[in-house]
């Protein structure tokens, strides 16, 4: 299986996304549903030094996995939302970054809000469009949309991104100072 690395997104999508890179610059990233941007990323962003990938379907992950940047590591889970969503080799660290573009997307999320990202992370949610995924905002302090979303992928439209994050604990009381970095604007 041969795959390109570009991104199954829309170019703004890869724009936004790369700068959440550049302004975050995390050393450790995890993704829930490896792909193209597994490959795209990693090689391009020299700060990163980890870069974990679950992934659910056998062949896929093995094609990641053959092409991808040394930092990448693939982990093939079972289809099974805990073992998904928890892996054992994963869930006992904490990450700078977690992209979710795979399946259970909502309780990647709320593992990401209580488990993996460290204070002062943040979690990026693809496909944000779909109705089902507003809920994951109630297991952070504060989320924004980063763009609605166009264009087209192989097989799916993708519609928007939206981050996420919460507030390191002895400032929960106020807005985290990432508006007047970022210049975001405050939703929730």
């Amino acid at each position: 299986m041969s795959l390109s690395r570009k991104p199954w997104m829309a170019q703004r999508e890869i724009e936004l996304i790369d700068g959440l890179f550049m302004r975050f610059r995390p050393e450790r990233v995890l993704e829930f549903g490896a792909g193209n941007s597994t490959l795209w990323w990693p090689p391009r962003l020299p700060f990163v030094r980890e870069w974990v990938a679950v992934e659910h379907d056998h062949q896929y992950a093995d094609a990641i996995r053959n092409q991808a940047d040394e930092k990448v590591r693939v982990v093939l889970v079972l289809r099974e939302k805990y073992q998904y969503v928890y892996p054992p080799s994963v869930k006992s660290k904490v990450f700078d970054m977690v992209l979710v573009d795979g399946i259970y997307r909502v309780a990647c999320l709320e593992a990401a809000s209580t488990t993996y990202l460290k204070p002062g992370g943040v979690a990026v949610l693809h496909d944000t469009a779909r109705g089902t995924y507003t809920m994951a905002r109630s297991f952070f302090d504060h989320h924004t949309i980063l763009c609605e979303g166009e264009g087209v992928g192989q097989r799916w439209v993708h519609r928007g991104l939206e981050m996420f994050w919460n507030n390191p604990p002895r400032e929960r009381d106020r807005q985290p100072s990432i508006y007047d970095v970022w210049g975001l604007t405050y939703v929730g």
